[in-house]
């Protein structure tokens, strides 16, 4: 059975692949144009705010922590959760021993702030 060659890719192929890649790029400029670096030194652990790790625990006294990061950094399998995301913006403003609830999609959650801390950059 002989095998066919790869066509090469037509000038529409090429326009498409150059389009799309000059679309990520302009996003990926402005997405850097506006990031802000946001500075954690001396700042105090007294409120959660953008930035902070945030210990609580929930209604079945199992701790969790999360930092509350930018949209392009959220990882919520790794604690990372965004600082528009529901639990996030439940949690914004709030103290230790403060008990906010996090509205979801699967039923309203209360959960207790336990700690608060922001790591200093290195």
């Amino acid at each position: 059975m002989q095998r066919l060659a790869a066509l090469p890719p037509s000038a529409a192929d090429t326009r498409q692949s150059r389009a799309a890649i000059e679309r990520e790029l302009r996003w990926l400029q402005a997405r850097l144009a506006t990031a802000q670096r946001i500075d954690n030194q001396g700042r105090t652990s007294e409120r959660v705010a953008f930035g902070a790790t945030v210990t609580l625990n929930d209604e079945a006294a199992e701790a969790h922590t999360y930092r509350i990061v930018g949209e392009d950094e959220a990882d919520p399998d790794a604690g990372l959760i965004s600082w528009t995301s529901p639990l996030a913006r439940a949690l914004l403003g709030a103290a230790a021993g403060d008990v906010v609830t996090w509205q979801r999609p699967a039923g309203n959650r209360d959960v207790e702030i336990i700690d608060i801390r922001f790591v200093e950059d290195a």
